[in-house]
């Protein structure tokens, strides 16, 4: 027998909409940032700071 497929509640669903902003809000931000002598490790903190200011963890 195949995999089952697992459904997700109304309030799964919406908990992971709202990762997927925080994710692309990041993202969004970080492009800005993105030149050259920057380090990964800067971006990594900037992205960390701003996951965390939007209450989730990174």
């Amino acid at each position: 027998m195949g995999k089952r497929i697992i459904l997700k509640t109304e309030a799964e669903i919406r908990i992971l909409r709202e990762a997927n902003q925080i994710v692309a809000a990041t993202l969004a931000m970080l492009r800005e940032k993105v030149a050259p002598g920057v380090t990964t490790w800067q971006l990594d903190s900037w992205a960390e700071d701003f996951c965390v200011k939007r209450g989730s963890t990174p």
